[in-house]
């Protein structure tokens, strides 16, 4: 038997043992492993798919929902609504503000004269053939603005000279990520590619990941950076090269589709890798499980389209089915 499943099985063991209490009105479920913090599972209203979390400078967490953005306080949820209803992806600015992609939108929330926050649309600053963009599966912030990712498009909001810059990919952007301030971008045609000033470039050794598709790009050291591929496993890339990096959840995120991934802030060298058909895994700098978030331990959803870490060291998951709060 392998070790992955031996710590399955040893996990589902622990979970029988300590027990899942379910409570209250609002779908709210409590549960615990050995090593494991207590954690909460949330339904939301009108829509139960999600698609990321974040949290503003305030502590307030927004979650992007296919029924409108979702605010939550920490004692109530309010939905903030956005047109065409659908929030895909979230950003925060150096200023703290909050920026929204949608369908065919992308924007931010502004205080109203009651201080309220309201969405207001950047579509004005797009060409006319530009606006048809479809869904915008990723928000970034950078050093040189906030970036909206779609299939097709790039486009970069500078925020204080209020000026937006376009690019179209050679293939298809499948992903995007942050890293220190930098923008990693994948083309699909292309590879890796990442933001230098106002240009977008092919990474040096970036050609290698032409034909896969990245689901996690997260510093793994001073150096290098750890990259999840869903059918090729997991890369350190330093700048120039990549090499392979084994980890003893492969086998497992081929099989349940990773989907999202980051390391942890709160646990150095740790990374937390959602996928959608198996929960939340926690491996070491190593490649080792430490900890697994699925149904068999009180997970409301195995499918989880991301994993965002708050101020305190909370992991809050976007499920399709609900939200949770580790």
């Amino acid at each position: 038997m392998g070790q992955f499943n031996k710590r399955m099985i040893y996990f589902f063991t622990m979970y029988l043992i300590l027990g899942v209490a379910f409570r209250g009105s609002y779908s709210l479920v409590y549960g615990k492993n050995e090593g494991f913090n207590y954690f909460k599972n949330y339904s939301t209203d009108l829509h139960p798919q999600n698609w990321s979390v974040l949290q503003d400078r305030r502590g307030i967490i927004y979650v992007a929902n296919n029924g409108g953005l979702k605010e939550f306080d920490g004692a109530a949820w309010r939905t903030i609504n956005v047109p065409n209803w659908t929030v895909r992806s979230l950003a925060v600015g150096d200023t703290g503000t909050l920026y929204i992609g949608g369908v065919n939108e992308i924007g931010f929330l502004a205080p109203d004269s009651k201080n309220s926050l309201h969405y207001v649309s950047l579509l004005e600053h797009l060409e006319d053939n530009q606006k048809n963009f479809g869904k915008v599966w990723r928000a970034n912030a950078t050093k040189e603005g906030i970036c909206f990712r779609t299939s097709d498009y790039l486009f970069r909001w500078e925020p204080g000279i209020k000026q937006m810059k376009p690019w179209q990919a050679k293939g298809q952007f499948k992903a995007s990520f942050t890293c220190n301030g930098k923008l990693y971008i994948h083309d699909t045609a292309i590879g890796l590619m990442h933001m230098v000033k106002n240009s977008l470039e092919p990474a040096a050794g970036g050609e290698k990941f032409a034909g896969m598709r990245i689901y996690m790009i997260a510093p793994y050291d001073s150096q290098s950076l750890l990259i999840s591929t869903r059918t090729k496993g997991f890369f350190l890339y330093d700048g120039t090269k990549t090499e392979p990096f084994t980890t003893e959840v492969d086998d497992y995120l081929k099989e349940k589709k990773i989907s999202h991934g980051i390391r942890l802030s709160r646990s150095p060298g740790d990374f937390a890798l959602a996928t959608l058909q198996g929960g939340l895994l926690i491996i070491d700098s190593q490649g080792h499980l430490k900890k697994v978030f699925n149904r068999n331990t009180g997970l409301q959803d195995d499918n989880v389209k991301y994993v965002y870490e708050d101020y305190q060291g909370n992991l809050w998951l976007a499920l399709d089915k609900g939200v949770a709060k580790i």
